[in-house]
């Protein structure tokens, strides 16, 4: 899996991401208005779809729902999205699992073990070669790259952190990655060794 380190700003190239995207083995996408909007994203999403054909590699969760009447770009609207938000069936009013109050704790709690199995078994699949246009590495150990985060996201990417690890998976990095030049590929080299 592969985590871009630089903060992407107006005027980046994106060949770089892209070529990193097509040779991943399992993609995890975390919906949210913002996500589906960025041109960015979108074209991250592609391109892996591209590259994975029809295979079960791509993983995506809801966040937050959409604002109405924004649909979902083309090849999402056909995977399964489980939700991460709450809809208070009275009000309307829509919430984030993550941060409201028993008894919904547990139930972020059980999606986030969920995911992480999902993930486990996609990533295990993809190297031991039962995942199509993947080839199979000889004594590979599992290492899951976990991608950086916008702050709203950080407490749950450490929590899919910590089931992974407590898998057995080596999760890479164990805090930002210097940017840039030969400090970079020094330290991603040795990341890759856990």
């Amino acid at each position: 899996m592969y985590r871009d380190t630089r903060n992407l700003e107006a005027g980046h190239k994106l060949e770089e991401l892209r070529r990193q995207v097509q040779n991943s083995a399992v993609f995890l996408g975390i919906l949210s208005p913002n996500y589906v909007k960025r041109d960015w994203t979108m074209r991250e999403f592609q391109t892996f779809q591209d590259s994975a054909g029809n295979s079960n590699r791509t993983i995506l969760v809801q966040k937050m729902p959409l604002a109405r009447g924004v649909a979902l770009p083309a090849g999402m609207e056909e995977l399964y999205r489980p939700p991460f938000y709450y809809e208070n069936k009275e009000s309307g009013v829509v919430m984030s699992m993550s941060g409201v109050v028993e008894p919904f704790r547990l139930k972020y709690a059980e999606k986030i073990q969920h995911l992480a199995a999902h993930l486990i078994e996609r990533h295990r699949e993809a190297v031991s070669g039962a995942q199509p246009g993947l080839e199979a590495i000889e004594g590979a150990q599992a290492v899951v790259l976990l991608g950086r985060v916008t702050d709203d996201l950080h407490d749950d990417r450490e929590m899919v952190r910590s089931h992974l690890t407590q898998s057995g998976i080596c999760v890479i990095p164990g805090d930002d990655y210097p940017e840039g030049g030969a400090t970079f590929k020094a330290r991603f080299g040795a990341d890759l060794n856990c």
